[in-house]
Order: structure tokens, then C-alpha cells, then sequence
């Protein structure tokens, strides 16, 4: 199980809330690039995020102090994939 699932993971009873919500933002946020801005996955979605958009919140989130070290790989992850994103 990777780190951001082991933070999902409801089963375990020391979760802390807030890292299981920032783990969800994670997950949602490379799905979102996975289905190209859509939050439904159609293509050409007229309500579908821009890269730019995803650019300005993961340079604000790669920035912030975290309490955790897996969340901050994590944005940094997403960060790095979203060049390629960008080019196609």
C-alpha cells in the first residue's frame, strides 16, 4: 500500500483527520490531471481546469510547511508530472 493510501486508510484508528483530508485532495487532485482538468473525465468538459489553475494551487501547496513529509513528496510529485501535462 503506497504512503497516500496508508493515509486514506480509515481502518486504521490513529488516523488524523487532517492528513486523511489532505491525502483526499492528493488523490483528487492526480485525478483530476489523470482526466485532463475534468472532474467527471469527458473530454473537451468546457468546466475542466486548465493547467494553469493546478499550477498556482500546487506551487502554493509545494510552499507550505506540512506536518508530514509523505504529503510534502506527494505535492512535489504532482508538481513535477504537471510539465507534462501542460505540453500535450
Amino acid at each position: 500500500m503506497g504512503s497516500l493510501e496508508q493515509l486514506i486508510d480509515l481502518r486504521r484508528h490513529n488516523r488524523d483527520p487532517e492528513l486523511f483530508a489532505i491525502a483526499l485532495a492528493l488523490r483528487y487532485i492526480r485525478a483530476l490531471i489523470q482526466r485532463d482538468g475534468s472532474g467527471i473525465g469527458w473530454p473537451g468538459d468546457d468546466s475542466a481546469l486548465h493547467p494553469h489553475h493546478l499550477e498556482v494551487f500546487l506551487a502554493r501547496a509545494v510552499e507550505r510547511a506540512w506536518k508530514d513529509q509523505r504529503v510534502v513528496q506527494e505535492w512535489r510529485r504532482i508538481q513535477q508530472v504537471l510539465p507534462q501535462v501542460k505540453g500535450v
